[in-house]
């Protein structure tokens, strides 16, 4: 019977785990179809209005780059902000992302590529289109595909290796409000790279939908005939970042951390668990405030209590849903800059 009781009580707390985990993949679809749309329509849309014109590879380039920092900011709290199913790989490979909402991602990615390309055929009558084909990657003249395919499987690499460390990686946590604008220079500097050679993808799902637009609008067959190049350098690309965000990692997690902290403490009086020290804080009633203790004396206040707390101010000690960080690999200074900004926002500790 007491079996039979904690099954039948239980029950109800998976059921209420699966629909929380369909209503966030549900959210990751749809975040991702809505950026990788405008994504295409304000990147591609550009890239058509001044294609082949001196000068203005500049105004395109910039124009990627901005509007990836700006739906990144949009999006990045529903599905990471990825925007490509390269970097869905690699955070998916890195375990900093589950499959269900991996796989909702790059579904919408690539629903949204095709349907932004859609979009920039109505908007750009044919005869307007300065590029001849919605924009689209291909092998430029001059160039083999050799080139293409090592400038593809770089400039991915740098892409998404930016992205797992300012994203990811528990280290960059103090400076994850930055993070967004960081990813966008990436994209607009790939631009600036490598976009004589092939136009810069390093994003699948961009090219796969603009490509099968101009093949079905112009009845140009070059940027499906390529298409695989854009497909196997960014994959490469993207397990390479895996691959080096995970041993940098390991190499961290291995390594004594010889950081000093404040007063000169060394870790061996901290300790290097998840427990974090809190002085207290002054009371409102006007009395006193108690002298603080010494370090030794102070309240430790173990990580869960601490998210408890800032999940109340509406503060997430993740930062953004999806990546894994673990508070045991949280620096001691950025421990004590959270928990400065809990007692200030008036914490209930």
């Amino acid at each position: 019977v007491d079996c039979a009781r904690r099954r039948s009580d239980l029950r109800p707390n998976r059921e209420a785990r699966r629909a929380s985990a369909m209503g966030l993949s549900i959210a990751a679809f749809v975040a991702e179809y809505a950026a990788m749309l405008f994504l295409v329509v304000i990147g591609n849309g550009t890239a058509m209005g001044v294609a082949e014109i001196p000068g203005l590879r500049l105004q395109e380039a910039l124009a990627f780059g901005l509007a990836t920092v700006a739906l990144m900011y949009a999006v990045v709290q529903y599905s990471g902000g990825h925007m490509n199913c390269a970097v869905t790989l690699a955070v998916m490979i890195a375990g900093h992302c589950s499959r269900r909402v991996g796989l909702a991602n790059i579904c919408g990615q690539l629903l949204g590529g095709i349907s932004g390309a859609a979009l920039l055929c109505i908007i750009f009558p044919p005869g307007q289109d300065a590029s001849g084909m919605l924009g689209a990657n291909t092998v430029r003249s001059g160039y083999s595909l050799s080139n293409v395919l090592i400038a593809e499987t770089v400039m991915t690499l740098f892409m998404v290796f930016v992205y797992l460390e300012v994203m990811c990686s528990p280290k960059s946590i103090a400076s994850r409000a930055q993070a967004c604008a960081a990813v966008g220079f990436t994209v607009f500097l790939g631009h600036c790279a490598v976009a004589p050679v092939d136009g810069c993808s390093a994003n699948p799902s961009r090219s796969l939908g603009i490509a099968a637009l101009a093949w079905a609008r112009y009845g140009v067959w070059e940027p499906m005939r390529d298409l695989w190049i854009f497909w196997v350098g960014p994959l490469l690309g993207a397990l390479a970042a895996a691959g080096l965000h995970s041993m940098l990692q390991q190499c961290v997690e291995e390594a004594p951390d010889m950081a000093k902290h404040d007063s000169g403490a060394s870790n061996a009086e901290w300790g290097d668990s998840p427990v974090m020290h809190i002085p207290t804080a002054s009371p409102r009633d006007g009395s006193a405030a108690p002298s603080t203790p010494a370090r030794s004396e102070r309240t430790p206040v173990d990580a869960p209590t601490l998210r408890a707390v800032l999940d109340r101010q509406g503060r997430d000690i993740k930062g953004f849903p999806n990546h894994a960080v673990s508070a045991a690999n949280f620096s001691s200074e950025t421990s004590g800059s959270i928990c400065s900004s809990a007692i200030r926002m008036g914490s209930v500790l």
